[in-house]
């Protein structure tokens, strides 16, 4: 019957699918992309049907309503806008300049950064056993970062990276005059997000990049995707074994590719399953990550003093899967029960689809969020993340405001004044 069920959501997702592509005559819409990543689960357990716990009929409706309700959403918002624009070229006077200095600020401050992370975390040795202290830093990061950080300027020059990266793809010509700002933000955006330790932050750029570039080209180059997916799955198990087994011993390399292929196996397929045990066995691990905890946290972040839980929720174990993230609907869950969960897909497809319109209309700062709105939709089934995202979204807000709109009123009226000077 389970068996049966997947079948049936795997052909009612990819009708979903042809009438998406119909609809929008390309494949950078959010709901092409949602409902991607949920066929996509479903069939990958289908044919790992034998090696995978089975889940409840209850979990296989609430992912198949909730990615019909979020194209529902989609749709209503779409034929409300009822916008043909599709704009892929976002740059204006001085951005080049703008992003120029930028990356080269970006650049100065790194051995700052650097510095300021081995004190924060009392990494001793650090230059002794790279790998090793690394390690250190990303279990210290995690802990502090679950609980929501403090404010601190140097904490933000990641996300200042992060913003000035993904404003170089969305806003400058893919060229190769500018080129050396792009690859430049590129590698300043991994090597800072890389410092916290984070494996994902190499993954998430190379995806990012590809993503845009899907954008502007109005089409998913399938040939290119299956490529990026296969080098990233592996360049994934590489760092997986670098930062989490690098130290212990294994009787030869069997072991080593087994426990490997194990941990990737449960970063693809956990969410959805662990989800499943919780929900059927009616557990609760506090409330963790409800949808309202971003907008605590970003207070804490703005130095008012409050006491969070830790964002990190309790292991669950379900045959070989042992995990503690729990899909997009687990923040959803606990607050507002399995009916308005589902609904809520609804808010989340009129939300995306609205940045969607706004980004194809020329909107830059939304263009900007186009690809962070994607990728928290690919990691959808790990677990909520672009609400969870909002303090960044808003960091990423006063960047712009600051860089594109203050900054660069002030190089124009620099340059109507030397003009002037030159007439007279």
């Amino acid at each position: 019957m389970i068996f049966i069920s997947y079948l049936v959501v795997v052909i009612l997702l990819l009708f979903q699918l042809l009438l998406i592509k119909k609809y929008y005559s390309n494949t950078s819409s959010p709901s092409f992309y949602f409902t991607s990543i949920w066929a996509l689960i479903f069939i990958f357990y289908i044919l790992m049907w034998n090696h995978l716990p089975h889940l409840h009929f209850s979990a296989v409706l609430i992912f198949f309503l909730g990615a019909t309700f979020f194209n529902f959403g989609s749709f209503f918002t779409s034929s409300l806008f009822n916008s043909k624009s599709y704009i892929t070229n976002f740059e204006n006077q001085n951005d080049k300049i703008i992003l120029k200095y930028s990356v080269l600020f970006s650049a100065l401050l790194l051995p700052v950064y650097f510095f300021h992370i081995i004190n924060k975390y009392s990494v001793e040795d650090f230059f002794n056993n790279v790998i090793f202290g690394f390690n250190n830093i990303r279990r210290a990061t995690v802990e502090d970062l679950s609980y929501g950080s403090n404010f601190d300027l140097i904490n933000n020059l990641p996300i200042f990276t992060n913003f000035i990266f993904l404003s170089a793809f969305v806003l400058l010509k893919l060229t190769k005059e500018n080129s050396k700002i792009l690859i430049s933000s590129f590698l300043l955006n991994i090597i800072y997000n890389s410092l916290n330790g984070s494996k994902m932050s190499l993954i998430t750029s190379f995806l990012v990049v590809f993503i845009i570039l899907s954008y502007k080209q109005k089409r998913i180059n399938f040939k290119y995707l299956i490529s990026i997916l296969i080098f990233l799955t592996l360049l994934f198990a590489l760092l997986v074994y670098l930062i989490n087994y690098t130290f212990i011993k294994f009787e030869n390399s069997d072991d080593i590719f087994l426990e490997i292929s194990n941990t990737v196996q449960i970063y693809f397929f956990g969410g959805p399953i662990a989800f499943d045990t919780y929900i059927n066995n009616h557990l609760y691990f506090g409330n963790n990550q409800a949808i309202y905890r971003p907008f605590i946290e970003l207070l804490r972040s703005l130095g008012i003093n409050i006491n969070v839980f830790s964002r990190n929720s309790e292991y669950i174990t379900n045959g070989n899967i042992s995990t503690n993230v729990y899909t997009i609907y687990y923040s959803l869950y606990d607050s507002l029960g399995i009916v308005f969960t589902v609904l809520f897909m609804f808010f989340y497809g009129i939300l995306f689809e609205t940045i969607y319109i706004l980004c194809k209309n020329g909107n830059r700062l939304f263009a900007i969020f186009y690809p962070i709105m994607i990728i928290s939709i690919i990691f959808s089934i790990h677990a909520e993340q672009f609400i969870s995202g909002i303090s960044v979204l808003i960091k990423f807000s006063i960047f712009y405001v600051l860089l594109f709109w203050v900054l660069k009123l002030f190089l124009n009226s620099r340059n109507s004044i030397y003009q002037k000077s030159l007439i007279n």
